[in-house]
């Protein structure tokens, strides 16, 4: 299997319709007027679907993994011209800490909501409170909290420190599973530190929460989802090497899933905090997203570079994941001057989530036709020699 580009074109493919897939739940589940009424102990089924499904920051750390992996062994290996300024593995670490960087400003102004069920009240970010109710306010307690860009962010980094090893070792296939074997393990120290992070959130002590946070926080904590990035590592690697998509790739997703379906089914549902029951959904997780990776690579190979909408939403993923909310806001404060009980049901709060995704599709064709001027990604490159297209 040939790819004269050197870019995943299927990933792309991929990636633009996780980006639009968690548009939707976000918009689904953060709209839904009556939110605070679901029982968390023993949520409605389709609820309890969405509450696994819109965690879908796992996925870009996969997708990371095997997108990073793969340029980075091209480059190593002399088949493909590296022009970046110091070496691929120093690009992908200041890439990393750039979107870790990235993910407190998101913290502030822009992520979704912090929703804390036990009082219903729910935290807000700066630029949502300001279209809200034009309070310019904001809790410390954003500054300490999770993102799936601090995941990413953080994963990058340490993958810049797994790829020379990787890249030396003669089974690097063995190797990537062990260490992501090890990281899925120590995800279990989460249960540890867990109640102590929400301790020094409670008791505002926010730098000691704030050091804790990437270990402990919600959603996404390092220990076990950099174990996602190393799967997807391991994946690109193999694909650098042989040029088609691992076997073991199915496999692997196939256990994954039986493993995280048996620990849903034997430990207490709960969809907030963590327990054994938010661990085995991180098993399940992983093996969905290895699947669907092995979906995708397995029928497209590397794909066509086709320019269709899911490709160009991939091109800008991070500035679409990063103003998702606010435009969700501004459209919801319009619809609510029209019609304010508009969100009372699920059913309402889905065909929100649909509007907005053909909002979103519409707003990136017009953007690719100005080249994508004023992105994120479009000032990363400007800055950056290192890439003429964001590969996270």
């Amino acid at each position: 299997m040939q790819n004269a580009s050197n870019r995943i074109h299927s990933i792309d493919t991929f990636k633009g319709c996780s980006i639009l897939s968690l548009v939707f739940l976000h918009c689904a589940v953060y709209f839904y007027a009556n939110l605070n009424s679901v029982d968390l102990n023993n949520p409605p089924f389709y609820l309890a679907v969405i509450g696994l499904m819109v965690m879908w920051g796992g996925i870009f750390a996969l997708i990371s993994g095997i997108v990073n992996s793969y340029r980075y062994e091209l480059r190593r290996s002399g088949r493909e011209e590296w022009k970046g300024r110091g070496t691929p593995g120093r690009h992908i670490f200041f890439v990393g800490i750039g979107i870790v960087l990235l993910h407190l400003i998101y913290n502030i102004l822009t992520a979704p909501p912090s929703l804390n069920f036990e009082t219903g009240i729910h935290q807000h970010t700066l630029v949502a409170q300001l279209i809200r109710d034009g309070r310019a306010e904001w809790s410390p307690r954003r500054f300490v909290q999770g993102t799936a860009l601090q995941m990413i962010g953080l994963s990058l980094v340490l993958l810049s420190l797994v790829l020379p090893l990787l890249h030396r070792s003669k089974r690097p296939t063995l190797l990537g599973l062990l260490m992501a074997g090890v990281f899925m393990i120590s995800g279990l120290l989460r249960l540890v530190t867990f109640p102590l992070y929400d301790h020094l959130l409670e008791t505002r002590q926010y730098v000691g929460a704030f050091l804790l946070s990437p270990l402990a926080s919600e959603p996404y904590p390092i220990l076990p989802y950099f174990a996602f990035t190393l799967v997807g590592a391991t994946i690109g690697f193999a694909m650098a090497r042989d040029g088609k998509v691992p076997r073991f790739t199915w496999v692997l997703g196939v256990s994954l899933v039986g493993l995280g379906i048996l620990g849903l089914m034997i430990f207490p549902t709960n969809l907030h905090g963590a327990d054994l029951f938010w661990y085995a959904k991180t098993y399940f997780e992983l093996g969905v997203f290895t699947l669907i990776a092995w979906t995708v690579l397995a029928s497209a190979g590397f794909g066509k570079d086709k320019q269709h909408i899911a490709q160009q939403v991939a091109r800008i993923s991070v500035t679409v994941y990063a103003l998702q909310m606010p435009l969700s806001e501004v459209f919801a404060k319009l619809l609510s001057s029209i019609w304010p009980a508009w969100n009372q049901t699920m059913g309402a709060a889905l065909v929100f989530a649909v509007l907005n995704v053909g909002i979103w599709m519409g707003l990136v064709a017009l953007w690719r036709r100005g080249g994508y001027r004023f992105t994120i990604e479009h000032l990363w490159v400007t800055l950056s020699r290192g890439s003429t297209k964001l590969d996270f």
